[in-house]
């Protein structure tokens, strides 16, 4: 049993999933998104954008999900990959640079 093998490949999945989800709810996110903006406009008396200048605000936030999607999913993908060979484990004595590499990663997942 090699737990830094099993950790990076949990983790792999998990970003890969989380990926894949993100991608997937993209249109209803950005939905979510243009209408809690909607919500907030209309508690603070804010004037509401035209109908028509929505529309390009939701397929540029529809876009933006999906391109983070496919971005995390890729990244669970390399972990998965880099699993089996040890390479990218979390266990071993790597030094400052990837410690820091890992975290920020970690971090923004």
């Amino acid at each position: 049993m090699d737990l830094a093998r099993e950790w990076t490949a949990f983790s792999g999945a998990l970003v890969l999933l989380m990926g894949v989800s993100l991608a997937a709810a993209a249109k209803r996110s950005a939905s979510d998104a243009l209408s809690w903006q909607r919500q907030w406009r209309d508690a603070v008396g804010a004037p509401h954008p035209s109908r028509g200048e929505e529309e390009p605000k939701r397929r540029r936030l529809t876009a933006a999900y999906r391109l983070g999607g496919v971005f995390f999913a890729a990244a669970g993908l390399a972990l998965l990959a880099a699993a089996p060979t040890s390479r990218g484990s979390f266990g071993g004595h790597g030094g400052l640079r990837e410690a820091r590499i890992g975290g920020l990663f970690f971090l923004v997942c």
